[in-house]
């Protein structure tokens, strides 16, 4: 019943609105579990006693938003929000309750409530676990002599608490005390006042203490001597905490021992001076008192600590002391440090060796770090690279945010071969004083490698720097590199070196424009023409399997390939991806296409002087490379390439290109292309489902045919989905048939703002002889229609039309039976030719249209046609549910003729602003499911029938 029942009723109620009620279970004697929710603790009669209960967890008061879990089998939760009187029934229970939970958080008034603080005072010698919420009205809780087992104490959001014991505290307080969480006491000034220091903690594991602004130290000395079981220490928020374990005066300090200790993690503590002073606080010039010590320091040893955090610590300004035991700090796997702003070096050279286990390492938005690693080490003699290797076992390591931060120990540490052997993982962003992060006997060391992230440091000039080695490096593990916004980056690698990355598997390089080539053997001829036309990736560098490849904003990029590459590089690309790359020229010569077979998508985005994919100009190009194909491909995306000529490396006419693969092809703002397909290309991509073609000013036809080559099969693009055609104010057709011509799979089609568009197909190609010219179409006087008889869509499942100001029939009147049967939606705008939208031969094969929109055409007067040859009287659209007729001035009526149409589905029919509207119909029509008509803006109006409403909305 714990979460499934709540509607308690009164004892005493009136029979007719008879409810369960608590007092019912007074008549259960034997009753030994319990678990119920009660909303309301005047339900309790004052002599329910559960004097049998061996189990409970009982709730008693309105939901909170507090998750509590309940350990213990005794469980006795009140969430107060009136006075509580502690009758017989409650009081029992509080009495054998080892889980108490007191939640205050919706208090409306105080009446009565510091009777239930009084009686925990006064004595729960069960309670091993008591949790207190947004209590007020008291300075001090409990008296540690009424817990005797307590294992587990939580206080939240307690505004008056000052301290958590009152008085002095018996011996062995807290003996038993397990964890201790205390957050959001704003009063709070010091846990207890312990001078005979009999507080034990020699059970406690976790000590959380969060928000508890004006507490300055939270342990004595004396006390944590006995913390011999503590795991865990998290301290966090609190604005005047000085120091974590307090001194007392006049009293010599003794050695602590935090021997299971593994977690500290000390964040936003900005006044926090030392975890435990050796010497007393002195005076500071603004009066206040200061302590002059690093962070920690030889009076506490912390041997099995694994996890350190020091976040926003503004007042530390060392970490380490000079002398430690050697036994010191030797567990430690994760040191995190962030936006301690006044430190200067993290780790002094006496303190390396001890830190020989950390494995994970970052250092953040530290401003005034210069040094990670101090290296001073001439008195050092006679020891191998192991032994004096600088953080040897880090695996991660991020740095970032450090300003002043000038170079990295392993660039001048003569072993950093042993301290780079273990790395990772690097990342490094927003360090602006640094030049280069590896020197090349930095490079060779990092053989476990497999991600670098650099970004964001504005002074960065190469990753590996130039040393006049000629040489090999293998990079066996690396298998991810990012670099962004590196505005003076030139290359990955400078000298003479060679790079290979058996394992590589992405390059992704952004918002790096002075970046010309991945390694660089000639950067000390700054502006040499040579250097400005050197290639992305040349023969130093080889990349087997690299599957992914992301340049975006490289300005100085003319070159991503050189002619001759090392065997297998690239051979495994699957994506390339090219953005703001406006030197660009092509993607390559078409050489490169054998190494390309495996790519599967390509996106090439903002590349001003792009003028094509693959080129055969290059002088090294054979001309038979011409005729290799992408047969793996599947995606190309071509944006914003205002100077590309051509799509396609080979057009040559009547040879068929194969590209088995290619799914989706979107092409957008390419304004000087007359054409997306030749006819030979479009014959290549039998498995093309989307087609996206917009704002490409020049495109007359979607698949041109030049004047050799021969005309299209009667099935084109045999599994094409959808095809959206938008923006393209030059466009006549989209290709040139004059037989049937079929499209068996298409199912959605858009056509936008394609002014010249006249027909969907024409009937004669609309090129010239020569490549890319075009000559216009000669068309007659007479009315033709944009779908004519031989075009067929037997799949074609929504139909939008939009701005085609030259079209004035949709429809020829003659459509073969097979077309249009599937079409659910059809959606007309701004056809401002229009006057008649649908013909009554289409009819027959709309039974399966569910929703008509016709918007915006200004001559239109009817929607649906009837002619003179028509012999059915009654017509029938099962399946139309909504009609949408929106400012269209000139209509006059839905349905022309005298045939009558029912309408078993249509559910929703809206005009708005049509005002020559008269009649829905001259004959009688049915609508058995239609009660009202849009009228825009949410308005419904319904005059008992449509012919009558149409009459109230549009009188003549």
């Amino acid at each position: 019943m714990m979460n499934s029942f709540i509607q308690w009723g009164f004892e005493g109620q009136n029979i007719s609105q008879k409810q369960a009620t608590v007092a019912e279970l007074k008549h259960l004697s034997h009753l030994s579990t319990l678990e119920m929710h009660v909303p309301d603790v005047n339900l309790f009669p004052t002599d329910l006693l559960f004097g049998n209960l061996v189990r409970f967890k009982i709730f008693v008061g309105m939901d909170v938003s507090h998750v509590i879990t309940y350990s213990y089998p005794k469980t006795l939760r009140l969430a107060l929000y009136q006075g509580l009187n502690l009758h017989g029934g409650i009081y029992k229970l509080l009495k054998g309750a080892q889980h108490l939970i007191l939640d205050y958080s919706i208090v409306n008034y105080l009446e009565d409530l510091h009777s239930i603080v009084y009686d925990l005072r006064k004595g729960f010698r069960h309670l091993r676990c008591l949790e207190v919420y947004g209590y007020t009205g008291v300075e001090s809780l409990i008296d540690t002599a009424i817990f005797p087992v307590l294992e587990k104490l939580k206080v939240v959001s307690a505004a008056d608490l000052r301290t958590i014991c009152y008085d002095h505290l018996p011996d062995q307080s807290f003996c038993e005390l397990r964890e201790l969480m205390l957050s959001i006491l704003p009063e709070l000034t010091c846990l207890w006042v312990d001078p005979l220091g009999n507080v034990c903690l020699r059970n406690l594991r976790t000590l959380y203490v969060s928000d508890c602004h004006k507490l300055e130290d939270l342990l004595s000395h004396s006390t944590a001597r006995g913390l011999s079981e503590l795991q865990k220490l998290h301290v966090s928020s609190c604005e005047d905490l000085k120091v974590i374990l307090s001194k007392e005066r006049g009293v010599s300090l003794s050695q602590i021992v935090l021997s299971k200790l593994k977690s500290i993690k000390l964040e936003f503590l900005p006044s926090l001076q030392s975890f435990c002073p050796e010497a007393d606080a002195s005076l500071a010039s603004d009066g206040s008192l200061e302590i002059r010590e690093p962070l920690f320091n030889s009076k506490v040893d912390f041997p099995a600590l694994e996890e350190l955090t020091l976040r926003e610590l503004h007042s530390v300004n060392e970490i380490w002391p000079c002398q430690l035991s050697a036994a010191n700090f030797r567990s430690l796997k994760i040191l995190i440090v962030f936006g301690c702003d006044n430190l200067v070096l993290v780790f002094p050279s006496y303190m390396q060796q001890m830190l020989k286990n950390l494995e994970i390492l970052s250092i953040e938005w530290c401003d005034s770090v210069e040094e990670l690693c101090e290296l001073n080490r001439l008195d050092i003699v006679d020891q191998n690279d192991a032994e004096l290797a600088t953080l040897p076992s880090v695996r991660d390591l991020n740095l970032g945010k450090l300003p002043l931060l000038k170079h990295l120990w392993w660039n001048i540490d003569p072993h950093a071969y042993s301290s780079l052997q273990n790395l990772n993982s690097l990342h490094i962003y927003e360090c602006d004083a640094l030049i280069h992060l590896f020197s090349i006997p930095a490079m060779k060391s990092l053989v476990q490698l497999q991600e670098l992230k650099v970004r964001s440091c504005k002074n960065m000039k190469t990753i590996f720097a130039y040393e006049g080695e000629d040489d090999i490096i293998v990079l066996s593990e690396l298998w991810s590199v990012k670099l962004e916004d590196l505005p003076e980056l030139s290359c990955f690698c400078q000298g003479s070196t060679s790079l290979e990355f058996p394992s590589l598997e992405m390059i992704e390089i952004k918002s790096c424009p002075k970046m010309k080539a991945f390694v660089s053997s000639s950067m000390h001829q700054e502006g040499n023409l040579g250097i400005i036309l050197q290639p992305l990736f040349n023969d130093k560098v080889a990349l087997p399997n690299l599957q992914a490849l992301y340049l975006e904003g490289l300005n100085g990029l003319v070159d991503i390939w050189h002619t001759q590459l090392p065997e297998k590089s690239f051979s495994k690309l699957q994506v390339l991806e090219v953005i703001n790359c406006n030197q660009l020229l092509d993607l390559g010569p078409i050489n490169m296409l054998p190494r390309l077979q495996m790519l599967e998508g390509i996106h090439i985005t903002n590349c001003g002087s792009l003028e094509e994919l693959f080129t055969l100009k290059h002088p090294q190009t054979h001309q038979n490379g011409a005729s290799v194909s992408l047969t793996k491909l599947v995606e190309l995306v071509l944006e914003n390439l205002p100077k590309l000529r051509q799509i396609w490396w080979d057009r040559t006419p009547n040879k068929t290109h194969r590209f088995q693969g290619l799914a989706s092809i979107e092409v957008a703002g390419c304004d000087i292309l007359d054409c997306i397909f030749p006819v030979s290309v479009a014959r290549g991509v039998p498995r093309l489902q989307k087609l996206k073609v917009g704002s490409c000013l020049s495109v007359k036809e979607i698949v041109g045919k030049n004047g050799r080559e021969s005309e299209l099969d009667d099935v084109i693009l045999p599994q094409i989905c959808s095809i959206e055609l938008e923006d393209l104010p030059s466009l006549i057709g989209f290709c040139a048939r004059t037989s049937v011509l079929r499209w068996l799979s298409l199912k959605e089609l858009r056509i936008l703002n394609c002014s010249k568009m006249g027909s969907f197909i024409s009937t004669s190609s609309m090129y010239g002889e020569g490549p890319g010219q075009f000559v216009e179409e000669k068309f007659s006087n007479s009315t033709r229609p944009f779908f004519m008889e031989k075009v067929v869509f037997p799949s074609l499942e929504k139909l939008r039309i939009d701005g085609l100001e030259c079209v004035d029939t949709l429809w020829h009147t003659n459509i073969i039976a097979e077309s249009f049967c599937q079409l659910r939606v059809l959606e007309v705008k701004n056809c401002n030719s229009l006057s008649k939208l649908i013909p009554s031969g289409l009819l027959p094969r709309l039974q399966n249209l569910e929703e008509v929109y016709v918007t915006q055409c200004c001559l239109l007067e009817t929607i649906l046609e009837q002619t003179e040859e028509d012999s059915v009287e009654k017509v029938m659209l099962p399946r139309v549910h909504t009609v949408r007729l929106i400012n269209l001035p000139k209509l006059a009526s839905f349905l022309s003729g005298n045939r009558t149409f029912e309408w078993p589905s249509l559910e929703r029919l809206a005009l708005e602003d049509c005002p020559s509207f008269k009649t829905f119909s001259s004959v009688l029509q049915v609508f058995p499911k239609l009660n009202a008509v849009e009228t825009g803006y949410g308005f419904l109006v319904w005059n008992g029938d449509l012919d009558s409403t149409t009459r109230q909305l549009f009188p003549s």
